[in-house]
């Protein structure tokens, strides 16, 4: 049977019970099936020949993705058309896949015994052939959320691997690299002034020693000073010498 089929095909009677339960069933478990009915008679001298009609019509159409031969509980002569030969060659052949769901579950026909599947009702048949949506959504959720889970693990590595590559493309970007050695430069340039703007000033300072030694070392510098040294020393002799009494007359 299809796991997941949209639309089903339904061969019995349009105005009976069966086809009201079978459509209660599906629309409780799988709202979104589709169902197509096949009108036939469920009992009757001609009965066999129509659904046996029915059967080969809606296989050889191929519009639905499984179909369901279905009649409620009846006596014995009211289930005998599903005993036919032609009825159950149909079946035979069909190959579409076909589930069987005649009369109640003690009723036993070779209808039964040639379909694909047999269900103990036609709403047991709908059961089968309806997945439930509220089952089927709590599946698809815990598929999605491991599948979820699955693409995050392999993304993790290559996320990673990205975010690296990008820091390194980051450090490695021309601009930052201009600007990283433009910094370089302006620093280097920076010590370089300090480093002439201390030569400048011990050159200037060495300068200002050597002019006041040069100064002290002028012959202007040094003839004032041997003129006072000189005065000094003939104050000195004034002094140090006794004073001569000239003769009367002289």
């Amino acid at each position: 049977l299809p796991v997941s089929p949209l639309r089903i095909g339904v061969i019995t009677s349009p105005t009976g019970a069966v086809i009201r339960d079978i459509l209660h069933v599906l629309r409780r478990r799988s709202p979104w099936l589709s169902v197509l009915v096949y009108p036939v008679p469920v009992q009757g001298a001609a009965a066999a020949a129509q659904i046996a009609g029915m059967i080969d019509r809606a296989d050889a159409r191929n519009e639905v993705d499984a179909l369901i031969l279905a009649r409620g509980g009846g006596s014995l002569e009211d289930l005998q058309c599903f005993n036919e030969e032609t009825v159950a060659r149909a079946i035979a052949r069909c190959r579409l896949p076909l589930v069987s769901a005649i009369g109640h579950e003690t009723d036993v026909t070779i209808s039964d015994l040639v379909a694909d599947v047999r269900a103990a009702t036609p709403s047991a048949a709908a059961e089968l052939l309806g997945p439930d949506g509220a089952a089927l959504g709590t599946r698809l959720l815990g598929q999605f959320r491991r599948l979820q889970q699955g693409l995050r693990q392999r993304l993790r590595e290559p996320r990673q691997r990205l975010q690296f590559l990008e820091r390194r493309l980051e450090q490695q970007h021309p601009v930052r690299l201009l600007l990283e050695r433009s910094q370089r430069l302006d620093s280097a340039l920076l010590a370089l002034t300090r480093c002439q703007q201390r030569y400048l000033k011990a050159d200037r300072q060495r300068l200002v020693l050597w002019r006041q030694r040069l100064l002290q070392q002028a012959p202007e510098r040094r003839l004032e000073r041997s003129h006072e040294r000189l005065t000094a020393l003939g104050a000195r002799l004034q002094r140090q010498s006794p004073q001569r009494r000239l003769p009367a007359g002289a």
